[in-house]
C-alpha cells in the first residue's frame, strides 16, 4: 500500500512488475471470500454523482469492456441488479456509502473549500485508512475530554470495526464541512486553544 497524496489522501494496492494483483496465484484470487468492492463488481463500474442543487447522490452503473477480461465472451445476460446480488456487494455498498457522500462533499466544494492542510490530509488518511490508530485516538483521554460521548459509544467502536469507520466519516465531515452531529464538551475548543498557547 503506499499513500496518494493528491486533494483527497488514499492508498491502492501494490501489484508486480507487469501490473497483476499480488492477490492473485496460479489458483486463482487467494483472498476471494474477502476481495474489496472493486473487485466484485468488475466488469460493470460503479459511482456516485450528485446533479447541481440536488441534495442526494445517484448510483450509476457501466460496463467496463477490456481484452484480458474472458467474462465478455460468455453466453450469458444478466441485470445490474442480479449481478450485484450475485457478487455480494450490496453489504459493502451499505458500508461504502457514507464514505463516498464525503468524497462528493468535497468535490462539490469546489476550489472554495482551497487545499486542505497537511494536518488535515493527516487526520482524514487516519479516519479513513488507518483505524488502529484512529481507535487510540477516539479513546484517548485528549478525546474524550472533548466530546460528550456516552459509555456505550466507545464500548462500541473498541469492538467494532464498522461503528467506528461509521464514526470516522462523521467525524471528518464536522471537523473539515461543519455538519455538526458530534457533541462538544462546553470549554473544550477554549481549553485547547489555551493549551497550545501555553505550549508554544
Amino acid at each position: 500500500l503506499r499513500w496518494i497524496r493528491t486533494v483527497s489522501p488514499g492508498i491502492k494496492l501494490r501489484t508486480d512488475n507487469d501490473g497483476a494483483c499480488l492477490f492473485v496465484t496460479d489458483e486463482g484470487c487467494s483472498v476471494y471470500n474477502d476481495r474489496p468492492t472493486a473487485c466484485r463488481y468488475y466488469p460493470v463500474g460503479h459511482m456516485a454523482i450528485r446533479e447541481a442543487g440536488a441534495t442526494e447522490d445517484e448510483a450509476r452503473y457501466f460496463l467496463v469492456k477490456e481484452d484480458h477480461c474472458k467474462g465478455h465472451e460468455e453466453d450469458r445476460e444478466i441485470s445490474v441488479t442480479d449481478y450485484r446480488k450475485e457478487q455480494q456487494v450490496e453489504q459493502y455498498d451499505q458500508i461504502n456509502r457514507e464514505w463516498m457522500q464525503l468524497i462528493l462533499k468535497k468535490k462539490s466544494a469546489g476550489p472554495s473549500i482551497g487545499r486542505p492542510s497537511d494536518t488535515s490530509l493527516q487526520f482524514f488518511f487516519m479516519c479513513c485508512y488507518d483505524m488502529d490508530r484512529f481507535r487510540r485516538f477516539v479513546l484517548s483521554d485528549s478525546f474524550k475530554a472533548s466530546y460528550d460521548m456516552d459509555d456505550a459509544f466507545y464500548s462500541t467502536v473498541e469492538k467494532e470495526d464498522l461503528a467506528l469507520m461509521s464514526f470516522g466519516i462523521r467525524l471528518l465531515k464536522q471537523i473539515l464541512f461543519g455538519d455538526e452531529t458530534i457533541a462538544v464538551k462546553p470549554g473544550a475548543e477554549e481549553k485547547r486553544l489555551k493549551e497550545r498557547r501555553e505550549i508554544s
